[in-house]
């Protein structure tokens, strides 16, 4: 069978059609202000030699919804928001929750990361802010891409997630080790990227 696509494998050599996926997955390029504005953080992150962990803590309202009492009537007044019964405890004994903040805190305690690790956190905005307080006391090198950059330098990305979102993606890539507490498209994403890179340090917590 002979398909119209340039992935397809029109009875090329094997080596060719990996010349092909390769070539295709190199040309793939954020723009070069996110780039850019990536490598700033990386090497502001990684000043006086220190390695960082990139924690991409998904711990946002929309994964939060089905077990925080107050965001669970938010997700039931609203019309457009399916109707949808989801057990909170369940889902975490099936090991589909996220880590909390908390937990984050007991993960990195029990991997034996000392107080001075730099941890550069890859998130939207933290239902309840106030909770990475309690990761912070513990290990207050804790960085953001809002800590690590101007007001100026995202002034252009504001007002976009998806934008801010890559941001995250490549200061995850090319993080000394990445940790991802749901296994969604942005972790996907970077741990296909990383082990595409050389199979670099990614760990996923067991969250059963």
């Amino acid at each position: 069978m002979h398909k119209n696509s340039r992935l397809s494998n029109n009875n090329v050599p094997r080596s060719i059609q990996k010349l092909r996926c390769r070539a295709n997955f190199e040309a793939l390029q954020f723009t070069p202000y996110i780039e850019e504005l990536g490598r700033i953080i990386v090497n502001s992150l990684r000043s006086g030699g220190k390695p960082y962990i990139a924690f991409h803590l998904r711990y946002e309202k929309d994964m939060t919804s089905a077990e925080v009492k107050e965001l669970r009537s938010m997700r039931y007044s609203a019309q457009h928001w399916r109707y949808k019964k989801i057990n909170g405890t369940e889902r975490r004994l099936q090991g589909r929750r996220p880590i909390t903040p908390r937990e984050t805190v007991l993960f990195l305690t029990a991997m034996g990361y000392p107080s001075t690790t730099n941890i550069y956190i890859a998130s939207g905005k933290i239902y309840g802010a106030h909770r990475l307080n309690m990761v912070r006391e513990v290990y207050p090198n804790l960085h953001t891409h809002f800590t690590l950059s101007t007001k100026e330098e995202l002034q252009p990305l504001v007002n976009y997630q998806n934008k801010l979102a890559a941001i995250d993606f490549v200061v995850a890539r090319e993080s000394d080790m990445f940790v991802y507490t749901h296994n969604g498209n942005m972790a996907k994403a970077v741990r296909g990227h990383r082990r595409f890179n050389g199979f670099l340090k990614t760990i996923n917590p067991n969250r059963y």
